[in-house]
């Protein structure tokens, strides 16, 4: 009991640093308590400015003001928050945090709550990160082979934006529309699209419209197969990004037309170059993913030009692919369509907030433990002292019988030498009776052999049991069968069980004999058929039997 006591003060101590761990690996708890106690607006706006300076305080404030939502705590105004909440959150774990489903997560969540509200506004920028995020999904998992899967997404996106006359997001989401289904080959399920815009009086002046004007000409251009046309629609991109952020961005997606454009014209050194112009970009920006994609499509315009270069260009493609992966998190992003989890970042504050709570606990549990084991433990010492008292009796019952069985057979010589002179009454029956006879003189000669040596060969049969009594084996079956009433092999076990007993008492001769070497020395091939036979004829084990006469 003392050991089971210090065992479970470490397991207290143990507990004790895990929980003092878990709140010093960073996690700001103060903050964390702001953030509960502000106001639903307040927290909005607070967890809005730390975007650009701390995402995981960004992600702790939009997690906790979704919880509110979850709760019911908030109302109908601040609905349409919980909608960028949720936007912002997608954003910051698809590009911050690098994990894909935790964005889809919170993307999904933001399109269920504003098609049930009807926040129409609201719609196109989470089809639009949703539509980004399985874009991204798509190349990764399946490469040159995408199967088009964020194309609903991105025109669903498109039109959203159209109805809600947001130019900005329109014209955004058609870019993506319009790339997508360059890399996967179904520009012509776009063309429809690209016809609704040119019908929309969208404002002039409005930011990149000339440039996304353009890219829908080159696309139709190359759609049609006029590649000289798509090439100048796609040069001429570049001098209308009327924009400041992420301008470079812009222009490497005109670099990567004209590469492609130039490839249908097999100018495979002009597409080398516009190709290599877009990887400079796109590694001073550090976008990985898109790297990745130039250098797929690097190893196909090399593969017309050097061999050697292409092969390289490929191995970095995959590399980077599996790379990004594996960072990425991109286990199965489909799977979560199945799955919306608890937000980590809620259940881990849920436990630092509870903690003394659940400290106390697990001391209680353990103090029940203590008492269980306490109860169970004088259970099983009641219960063994038990058991040993019903050893000792099957002990002492075994040593009496044996005591007994070696003093009938002192005397069955005296028996052995009386004859039965009873007078015979018709011939049959005297034949009969000399059979009898026989038998009973077989079945002793029987019993003699079984107390010597003979039987203590793992080799004894019934056939050498048939040679030493001189009678055929039929007949030794018959007298076991008839004067014994057992069978021989049932019979020997038992002569052989009896003897290790007198052996495992006899200290003075056997005590250095392991219980497996006594059952090798009275016949036995094997300890555990020693041991199951031994258990079976006298109820303890052999090692228990051995305990108890040494204490006798």
């Amino acid at each position: 009991m003392r050991k089971t006591s210090i065992y479970i003060l470490i397991c207290l101590l143990v507990l004790t640093i895990f929980s003092n761990h878990a709140v010093a690996k960073g996690i700001d708890i103060e903050r964390y308590k702001q953030l509960l106690e502000m106001p639903a607006e307040k927290l909005f706006q607070r967890s809005y400015a730390y975007i650009p300076v701390n995402s995981d305080s960004a992600i702790m404030g939009f997690t906790v003001l979704v919880d509110r939502y979850k709760q019911g705590k908030l109302d109908k105004n601040m609905t349409r928050k919980v909608v960028a909440a949720l936007n912002n959150l997608g954003a910051l774990y698809q590009y911050q945090h690098l994990d894909f489903q935790k964005a889809y997560e919170s993307l999904s969540m933001a399109k269920r709550i504003a098609e049930k509200n009807n926040y129409q506004d609201a719609l196109p920028l989470t089809l639009a990160s949703l539509a980004s995020l399985f874009t991204s999904s798509d190349f990764f998992e399946n490469g040159s082979s995408m199967n088009g899967s964020a194309l609903p997404y991105c025109r669903q996106a498109f039109h959203s934006a159209a109805r809600t006359k947001q130019w900005n997001a329109l014209l955004a989401c058609l870019i993506n529309e319009l790339e997508y289904a360059r890399q996967t080959n179904r520009t012509a399920e776009v063309m429809p699209d690209v016809r609704t815009f040119r019908r929309l009086k969208i404002p002039k002046g409005t930011p990149l419209l000339t440039y996304v004007t353009l890219f829908c000409k080159g696309v139709e251009a190359e759609n049609k197969g006029d590649y000289i046309s798509a090439l100048n629609a796609f040069r001429l991109m570049k001098g209308h990004i009327d924009i400041t952020q992420a301008k470079e961005l812009y222009v490497m997606t005109s670099l990567t037309c004209q590469a492609d454009a130039l490839s249908h014209m097999q100018k495979w050194e002009e597409a080398s170059q516009a190709l290599h112009r877009a990887l400079d970009i796109a590694s001073e920006n550090n976008e990985s993913d898109v790297m990745a994609q130039i250098y797929y499509e690097l190893s196909i315009c090399y593969s017309h030009i050097d061999k050697n270069l292409s092969e390289r260009y490929r191995l970095m493609f995959y590399e980077s692919r599996d790379s990004i992966m594996k960072q990425k998190k991109l286990n199965n992003i489909h799977d979560a369509h199945l799955h919306d989890e608890l937000n980590s970042v809620r259940s881990t504050m849920n436990e630092i907030e509870h903690n003394r709570r659940a400290l106390l606990n697990i001391v209680l549990i353990l103090i029940g433990v203590i008492v269980i084991v306490g109860v169970v433990g004088a259970v099983f010492i009641r219960n063994y002292r038990r058991l040993r008292r019903a050893h000792r009796q099957l002990y002492l019952n075994s040593a009496a019988s044996l005591e007994q069985e070696d003093n009938l057979r002192k005397q069955r010589d005296h028996y052995e030498k009386k004859a039965n002179n009873t007078k015979m009454a018709t011939a049959d029956e005297q034949t009969h009776q000399t059979d009898a006879d026989e038998l009973a003189d077989v079945a002793q000669k029987i019993n003699k052999v079984l107390e010597s040596e003979l039987i203590f060969k793992d080799s004894f049969s019934l056939d050498q049991l048939a040679e030493a009594v001189g009678k055929k084996r039929p007949v030794v079956s018959q007298a076991i069968k008839e004067h014994l009433g057992d069978n021989f092999y049932s019979m020997l076990n038992s002569y052989r069980i009896k003897e290790a007993c007198r052996r495992l008492r006899d200290s003075e001769h056997y005590g250095k004999f392991t219980v497996e070497g006594i059952g090798v020395s009275v016949g036995f091939k094997s300890r555990s058929n020693f041991i199951t036979s031994f258990k079976k004829t006298v109820g303890i084990p052999p090692s228990e039997y051995r305990k108890l006469a040494e204490e006798a």
